[in-house]
């Protein structure tokens, strides 16, 4: 009887590594955690490193966390490089139970930037002018960017997306802000200038006597939703206004973000003329009367409307009481 002989297969061997790389990967691991290592916090306050926000974004590097201590920093903060920014209160949203404030008196600007965070600050203004958050002032601004649990108040806006001019090859201005659990209050816009921004995201959210504006060319990446808008006291003023041009993300339209949002009162013009905006919500009935277009729908959300006599003028509109 023959038997059969059963072979072993040969074993394999990787391939040795060639010396002369060692150094190349040793150097990419080294850099990477080098990297990591040198992310850095810096301090701002008194008795801190740094007594101005603006020295210490000067001496921070991509990727530095500054934390802000309570107290007022008359300056305007100009940021071009990817940081984190927290005040006292980055962890309490805008109309919570909020501890001692980081008041900054000159507002900030940001320019180009991607990966920057700004958190827990009180951004207040002299009163009716100027602008609070000023995002993509003279330079195409990708993010992403986070305005969170802030305060913005007493300004002409409160917070500009700057309404540039895309770059030729290039769809937008300004992309990717996230606002979230911000109060915004009492400024002749709420956020404005919303022209080529895209990717925005505007949730829970308070806007105290001032309002959301979506202008042509912007696009929502997520609802805007559980945000709250209140304290509205003129008729012709309105809470959120939405232009023809724009595109809303996610199956969105214009009821949803009407439903999807609290209003303390409000008339909705489901059809305007005779402004940028082709929708709105407005602080009174007579604002919402004479925007609309003849023989629109007007819808009077629950709340106390303080217009006194109301005079249209405008042909077979219907009013609705939601």
């Amino acid at each position: 009887m023959k038997h059969r002989q059963h072979s072993t297969p040969p074993t394999r061997r990787s391939a040795p590594i060639d010396p002369r790389r060692i150094p190349i990967l040793l150097g990419l691991v080294l850099t990477s955690l080098i990297g990591a290592a040198n992310a850095a916090t810096l301090s701002v306050g008194p008795g801190e490193t740094y007594t101005t926000i603006q020295a210490a974004i000067n001496a921070a590097t991509a990727g530095d966390t500054i934390t802000v201590a309570a107290g007022t920093y008359a300056e305007t903060v100009s940021i071009e490089k990817s940081i984190t920014l927290t005040g006292p209160n980055a962890s309490v949203q805008g109309g919570g139970a909020r501890g001692a404030e980081a008041v900054v008196t000159g507002g900030f600007v940001l320019n180009g930037v991607t990966n920057v965070t700004i958190a827990g600050f009180s951004v207040t203004g002299p009163g009716g002018s100027g602008i609070g958050i000023l995002i993509g002032n003279t330079t195409q601004t990708p993010g992403p960017i986070s305005l969170t649990n802030n305060i913005v108040h007493e300004w002409n806006s409160a917070i500009s997306l700057a309404g540039g001019t895309p770059p030729s090859g290039s769809n937008y201005w300004v992309s990717g802000v996230s606002m979230t659990g911000n109060l915004i209050a009492n400024n002749n816009s709420g956020v404005g200038n919303t022209e080529n921004a895209t990717n925005l995201t505007v949730q829970n959210n308070i806007f105290n006597n001032c309002g959301l504006s979506l202008a042509g060319g912007s696009s929502t990446a997520a609802p805007v939703t559980g945000n709250t808008f209140t304290g509205l006291t003129s008729a012709t003023r309105r809470y959120f206004s939405l232009a023809a041009g724009v595109s809303l993300a996610g199956g969105q339209t214009f009821a949803n973000i009407v439903a999807n949002n609290t209003f303390d009162k409000g008339a909705v013009a489901n059809q305007a003329t005779g402004s940028w905006y082709a929708q709105a919500v407005f602080g009174g009935i007579g604002g919402a009367v004479s925007a609309a277009v003849a023989g629109s729908t007007i819808d009077v959300l629950p709340g106390t409307y303080t217009d006194g006599a109301v005079t249209v003028n405008t042909a077979n509109l219907t009013a609705n009481s939601a």
